[in-house]
């Protein structure tokens, strides 16, 4: 009987090697991993965290803190969920929706979706007289591409593992076909410039929600501008006015307090 003996050897060195860039290899799909809009600290994570300054209450600010969220959700359709209220945080998941996609559903007609999400943690610690932001854990959602394009995953990683993969779609694509997958690369460069837009907007939202408008002050300034731009076109519509010019009120004449940019999300993408 003859006895056959099979040694596997397991060389532990390289696989400690690959596992050590396994990271770089999930997205790294074909290409290198380019600039990245979204800043990363040392560890590869993405998070955005500043201290504001203000001269309210702790109160104040937590109630202005969810004015703040109530806002993003009815005027720019975000989504908030997993909402946490304590005496000294608010703390919440947030998607943000940007950009549009028409999708032809035939008979059924044209229904159009978020050509993208762009989702974070969201914690407001609160003290007194100031409060402080902190973003984190950031994914992306897009649209189905084909090839080796993933869906979902960190904001800067699957950016750039989506570009990759079409760009290796498009080195080995017919002549016919080069054109719709330059595209497609263009999409992908634009949708990730519009999150990265969004989100910084949304920080804007953030640093100047602990806003109050005095809307006494606003009613009172609003009559005064009327009042003082009918008595300018009377006295220059009047016969014994030495100023022959017509009366102008410009946009600046009224102003009016804005809580937040009044756009977070940007125009739909093109079909």
């Amino acid at each position: 009987m003859r006895i056959v003996f099979i040694t596997i050897l397991c060389i532990v060195s390289c696989f400690g090697a690959f596992g050590q860039n396994i990271y770089n290899i999930a997205y790294n799909t074909n290409g290198p991993t380019g600039d990245y809009l979204f800043k990363q600290d040392h560890n590869g994570d993405i998070v955005y965290q500043e201290i504001i300054h203000s001269s309210y209450s702790p109160d104040t600010l937590r109630g202005l803190a969810r004015e703040f969220l109530y806002s993003i959700e009815k005027k720019y359709k975000a989504d908030v969920s997993n909402r946490f209220e304590g005496v000294t945080k608010v703390a919440c998941d947030v998607e943000l929706p940007v950009g549009v996609k028409y999708i032809d559903a035939g008979y059924a007609g044209t229904w159009a979706k978020a050509a993208s999400t762009v989702s974070f943690n969201l914690v407001i610690d609160i003290r007194p007289g100031k409060y402080r932001y902190t973003l984190s854990d950031f994914e992306t959602d897009r649209w189905r591409i084909p090839g080796e394009g993933r869906d979902k995953g960190q904001s800067n990683v699957i950016h750039r593992q989506r570009v990759n993969s079409l760009r290796k779609e498009l080195a080995s694509a017919p002549k016919k076909n080069q054109e719709e997958i330059r595209l497609m690369i263009e999409k992908e460069e634009v949708s990730y410039k519009k999150e990265y837009e969004a989100v910084m907007n949304f920080i804007e939202g953030l640093k100047s929600f602990a806003v109050i408008d005095d809307f006494d002050n606003l009613e009172s300034e609003l009559l005064s501008d009327s009042d003082s731009a009918s008595t300018t076109q009377a006295n220059q519509s009047s016969p014994n006015s030495s100023n022959t010019s017509p009366a102008k009120v410009t946009e600046s004449s009224i102003i009016i307090p804005q809580r937040q940019p009044s756009n977070f999300f940007y125009p739909p993408l093109k079909r």
